[in-house]
C-alpha cells in the first residue's frame, strides 16, 4: 500500500489535511470524526471543555482547543468560539499584570494569541498580548517563560517558548488585524535564527543535543518543543532551506523508512481519547511529509510513489 491510500483510509480530520496539503485540494472544515468526538465533550453549560480553562492537563479547554486548532476546526463554530471569549477572559487579564513578578506565562500568552487569531479574534487584548511578546525577546533572539521568575530569572532564550512564539506570530500575521505586523516579521527571523543556530536541537556552546526528548516526535505536542514541531513552523511559513535543517530532515527520512512516521510517545496526562493505538501514527506521517514536500521533494516523491508491505 502506498502511504497517501494509507492516510486517506484514516479519520476524516486525516482525509482533509492529506487532501489540503499533500494533494493540494482545498476541502471545506468537518464536523466528523475526532472533531465531532471533541466537539460531543463540550459543556455547553460552562462553556468549557475538561471542566477547567489551562487545567486539568491534558482535558482542559486550553489544550482541547490547541487540537482542534491543528485539525482545523472551523473557526466559527459555536462552540470554539464561545469557550474561546472564556479562554481570553481567564488567562489574559492586563489589569492584574502591574508587577513584573505577576506577569503572565509567555507560553501561555503565544498559545492563546494563537487560539484567538485563528478565531479571528482580534480586540485591544490580543493587541496587548502582541506587546507582551513583542516587548520580551531576549538579546540571543528567543523568548523564555522564565523571564520574570523570581528564583530563576533567565537571559537567554527558550527553545520551547522560542517556538510557541513563532507559531503564535505566525497565526496572528494571517489572520489577524495586521497590529505591528512589520516588527513581528522582523521578530520572527530573529526568533528563526535563534532556532537555526541551534541546529534545532544542539546546544550553541558545546553542540550537544539539548534534550534527548526533542528528537523524538509527539503529537499532539502539547505546549513541548521537538525537532518535527520546528520543521513543521519553518514549512509552515515557507522558509527557504537551510542546511541547518538538515539533520531535523534527516531524523525524518530515518523514521520513515518504513513508509511511515512512529505516532510518538504521549505526554502523561489525562485523554479526552486515545486518537492512535498502532506503532504507525497518521498524525506525524502527514506532518512529516508536509515538511519533505517543502524541503525534500525528491524523497517525497520516492516515499509517496512506494508501495510499503507494512502499512
Amino acid at each position: 500500500m502506498k502511504v497517501i491510500d494509507w492516510l486517506m483510509q484514516g479519520d476524516p480530520v486525516i482525509r482533509r489535511l492529506t487532501s489540503t496539503y499533500l494533494l493540494e485540494v482545498e476541502l471545506p472544515s468537518t464536523e466528523d470524526g475526532y472533531i465531532k468526538k471533541y466537539i460531543d465533550l463540550f459543556d455547553d453549560d460552562s462553556g468549557l471543555w475538561g471542566k477547567g480553562i489551562y487545567s486539568p492537563k491534558w482535558i482542559s479547554t486550553h489544550y482541547t482547543m490547541r487540537e482542534l486548532k491543528y485539525m482545523e476546526i472551523d473557526f466559527q463554530h459555536p462552540y470554539y468560539q464561545k469557550a474561546m471569549v472564556k479562554l481570553v477572559d481567564q488567562l489574559w487579564r492586563s489589569q492584574d499584570y502591574k508587577s513584573m513578578w505577576k506577569r503572565p506565562d509567555l507560553c501561555v500568552v503565544a498559545m492563546v494569541l494563537s487560539l484567538a487569531a485563528y478565531g479571528r479574534f482580534t480586540e485591544v487584548r490580543t493587541h496587548e498580548m502582541v506587546d507582551e511578546l513583542l516587548d520580551h525577546q531576549m538579546e540571543d533572539g528567543g523568548w523564555n517563560c522564565e523571564w520574570n521568575y523570581k528564583k530563576h530569572l533567565s537571559t537567554r532564550g527558550s527553545i520551547h517558548t522560542t517556538l510557541t512564539v513563532l507559531e503564535a506570530f505566525r497565526d496572528y500575521g494571517t489572520w489577524g488585524d495586521g497590529y505591528r505586523s512589520e516588527e513581528m516579521q522582523e521578530k520572527s527571523y530573529e526568533g528563526e535564527e535563534y532556532l537555526l543556530e541551534r541546529r534545532l536541537f544542539h546546544t550553541v556552546s558545546t553542540g550537544e543535543v539539548i534534550k534527548k526528548d526533542f528528537l523524538r516526535a509527539h503529537y499532539p505536542p502539547r505546549w513541548k518543543y521537538d525537532y518535527l514541531r520546528a520543521l513543521e513552523y519553518f514549512a509552515s511559513v515557507k522558509r527557504h532551506y537551510d542546511e541547518r535543517m538538515k539533520e531535523g530532515l534527516d531524523l525524518i527520512k530515518k523514521n520513515m523508512r518504513k513508509g511511515f512516521m512512529p505516532k510518538g510517545s504521549q505526554y502523561g496526562g489525562e485523554l479526552h481519547f486515545r486518537l492512535e493505538d498502532s506503532r504507525a501514527g497518521r498524525f506525524n506521517t502527514l506532518r512529516a511529509l508536509k515538511v519533505l514536500k517543502r524541503y525534500d521533494k525528491k524523497e517525497y516523491q520516492r516515499i509517496i510513489e512506494t508501495d510499503f508491505e507494512s502499512l
